[in-house]
């Protein structure tokens, strides 16, 4: 089975969208733009990708970014960028871990 189409299923996910490393939009679903934010797939991996070499952290695997009104986690694997979205408030450890365990499989 497609990872994305069990991701886009974890309870308390919002959004969720797959693109291609150069930003190319593969999949999406709920209420988002999905062609910018694989753009901003693109961006995140190089640019957090970047940072981890400066830092010594190796290669990029996932990060998040939080707001006020919303939660994202930015997964990078061989081929393709998958970011997946919770409105604040939810139990956002909860989807990272989800995604972690089907991402790992």
């Amino acid at each position: 089975m497609n990872p994305f189409d069990v991701v886009s299923k974890i309870p308390g996910i919002v959004a969720a969208i797959l693109s291609d490393e150069s930003g190319n939009l593969l999949e999406s679903v709920g209420n988002i733009d999905g062609e910018s934010a694989a753009a901003v797939n693109a961006f995140a991996r190089e640019s957090f990708g970047k940072a981890g070499d400066i830092l010594g952290l190796g290669s990029l695997d996932r990060v998040v970014i939080a707001s006020p009104t919303r939660s994202a986690i930015v997964a990078v694997r061989p081929g393709y960028v998958m970011s997946v979205f919770a409105d604040a408030g939810k139990p956002f450890s909860t989807v990272e871990k989800k995604l972690t365990e089907i991402l790992s499989r």
